[in-house]
């Protein structure tokens, strides 16, 4: 009879999925504002890297493709150069033996098609499009648009009540989100890189727990205007909230005997009090 005999894994096994780890995170918590050309010259060296080099086109044309996504990058390219980018990923997409080469230049076509414009800003004006736009991952998740940022700082300074004047600018319902809000912002937190994403909502809750009651802001000049609101759920009652605000008259009309749509009917009292 045979003993049992335990493999473990080796210490260079062992560090490379603590890379491809590393890896994913990354890759979860990037912004919507990263550069395109960037993350696709990034995809396909590590694409190369995966490659097991039996065909030419996977070890031969992605060294190649990866060397023309860095002239582009780098801002060393010339219109030439993006040419033949398209030229080489089509040619690989279509003699790669292996799924890795083909999906990886698929990869840097549906790039191109997608984000030209961006190559081009890289090879004529010498910068990307994107890192003028570029959007604060948390802000850019968050459905409403709230500055997170904000209410975080204020929260962490003891000034409850501004922390809920900030929310309640782009969304009137602080105290329901704080506790039901499924927080996308945390997805994709920058501090995934580190460890795991910041408790947004916690922070939340307990800015809407600290504050107490805080006033709602002040209505604009009476505008004159009369406006009716069909339906009396969050979306109904947020569009009364700001109109409200605005300086209109606003009437909300609701078929059920209490507003508040699934915060009242679809929410259950132990998540929502």
């Amino acid at each position: 009879m045979s003993r049992l005999l335990l493999q473990t894994e080796s210490r260079a096994e062992a560090v490379a999925e603590m890379l491809y780890k590393d890896m994913e995170r990354r890759i979860a918590a990037s912004p919507p504002g990263v550069c395109p050309v960037d993350l696709t010259a990034a995809l396909v060296k590590m694409t190369q890297v995966q490659t097991c080099g039996k065909c030419s086109p996977c070890r031969i044309g992605l060294e190649k493709l990866a060397e023309n996504l860095t002239l582009v990058t780098s801002h060393k390219a010339t219109m030439e150069t993006l040419e033949n980018i398209e030229l080489l990923a089509a040619n690989i997409a279509k003699t790669a033996d292996c799924a890795i080469g083909i999906n990886a230049a698929q990869t840097v076509l549906s790039s191109l098609e997608g984000f030209r414009d961006d190559y081009i800003s890289h090879i004529t004006e010498h910068r990307c499009q994107y890192s003028v736009t570029k959007s604060i991952p948390c802000i850019a998740n968050c459905p409403a648009n709230v500055d997170i940022p904000g209410y975080i700082e204020l929260t962490k300074a003891g000034r409850f009540a501004d922390a809920v004047r900030v929310i309640r600018k782009d969304n009137p319902f602080p105290t329901a989100c704080a506790l039901v809000c499924e927080h996308p912002c945390e997805t994709r937190c920058r501090r995934t890189f580190l460890d795991a994403p910041v408790n947004i909502r916690g922070i939340k809750r307990s800015a809407v727990d600290k504050a107490g009651f805080v006033p709602a802001p002040e209505r604009m000049a009476p505008t004159g205007k009369k406006v009716a609101v069909i339906g009396g759920g969050p979306s109904g009652l947020s569009c009364a909230y700001f109109l409200q605000l605005m300086g209109h008259d606003v009437t909300v009309y609701e078929s059920h005997k209490k507003l508040g749509g699934m915060l009242v009917y679809g929410i259950p009292a132990y998540r929502l009090p």
